[in-house]
């Protein structure tokens, strides 16, 4: 019975699929109007950038006649400061982690830790996120910015995720992993990649995508990203981009050993709001919808297979802007 009990933890790698996108094609003479935009990436060099990432999520996991819920949430105070040229690189920049509020339930446990509070935590599990993600507040990497605006080497982060990982189970491990690995933080830099060339409203680029994760092997993501209007938010002018699409099973390949889960079908879609007077995202938040089953390669001949359905939402917010003060 203990094996249909599937920890939370152990699903954590399915829950991270985050949008890359192709550059949109060349923009023709019949759709150069009045009123075109230009989306660009924008890096001042006296920059001090305060965000903040909203992880929430629900696993369903039904096994026969049982049926198991899992919650999880994850709030995340980060800060992105740049620091001018750092040898070949356009500039550099540190992102700087803050509090971190983090809650898990399952059937059979629950725990809590928040970073800002002087409370210990009550239960087993809310000591065991202390010890772990309880080590990223106060933890610093440093992340090269290279000409055409791409990442090039970020420093320290190994350091930062060992410190976070030493002596946890290998599930929890896998999470910490999944969240604050290196392809993670490039996405916290750039939430996509935005097309070169004027834009117009209603203008939209493909996401296409090939990504291999922990649990589900070779995963594909198609989709397109859409500039949908204009909007006025506390003053400031925002471009709002309609994003959705497909994630899908990928092929196959021979090198790949058997994998434990298998993605039937899912669906992504949401909004982002782009701030060209800074040149960041200012909002963002998107679900993902997953329908996940187990594979014969994951049970023992009198297990039951397990149907797991996958409810994500992943929000980002830019809470402030200003020059650094050092």
């Amino acid at each position: 019975m203990r094996r249909l009990l599937v920890p939370l933890l152990e699903f954590a790698p399915l829950l991270f699929l985050l949008l890359g996108c192709q550059p949109a094609a060349p923009e023709t003479d019949s759709a150069r109007q009045d009123h075109n935009h230009t989306l660009t990436y924008q890096w001042a060099r006296d920059a001090s950038l305060q965000f903040r990432f909203d992880l929430s999520q629900e696993i369903d996991i039904t096994a026969g006649p049982r049926a198991i819920q899992n919650y999880t949430r994850i709030l995340q105070n980060y800060r992105l400061i740049s620091n001018g040229n750092s040898g070949d690189a356009e500039l550099s920049l540190t992102m700087a982690f803050g509090d971190i509020d983090v809650s898990m339930k399952d059937e059979e446990s629950e725990g809590r830790y928040n970073s800002a509070s002087s409370d210990p935590p009550r239960t087993t599990l809310g000591s065991l996120l202390q010890r772990s993600l309880g080590r990223i507040p106060k933890q610093e990497i440093t992340i090269q910015i290279l000409r055409g605006n791409r990442i090039g080497k970020i420093t320290n982060l190994d350091a930062v995720l060992e410190s976070m990982t030493r002596q946890i189970p290998s599930t929890l491990k896998n999470m910490i992993f999944t969240i604050y690995g290196e392809d993670r933080i490039r996405q916290l830099i750039y939430l996509t990649p935005l097309p070169s060339g004027k834009l117009i409203d209603g203008f939209a680029w493909p996401i296409q995508e090939t990504r291999r994760f922990a649990l589900l092997g070779p995963t594909e993501l198609d989709g397109i990203a859409k500039l949908v209007n204009q909007e006025t938010r506390n003053g400031k002018s925002l471009f709002q981009i309609e994003i959705s699409g497909k994630a899908r099973k990928g092929a196959t390949q021979d090198d790949l050993s058997p994998q434990p889960y298998s993605l039937e079908q899912g669906t992504f879609q949401g909004r982002a709001w782009f701030d060209p007077e800074i040149g960041q995202y200012s909002d963002s938040i998107l679900t993902y919808k997953l329908d996940v089953s187990s594979t014969p390669a994951s049970l023992n001949s009198n297990e039951t297979p397990l149907s797991i359905q996958v409810t994500q939402k992943y929000a980002t917010k830019l809470l402030s802007s200003s020059p650094t003060t050092n």
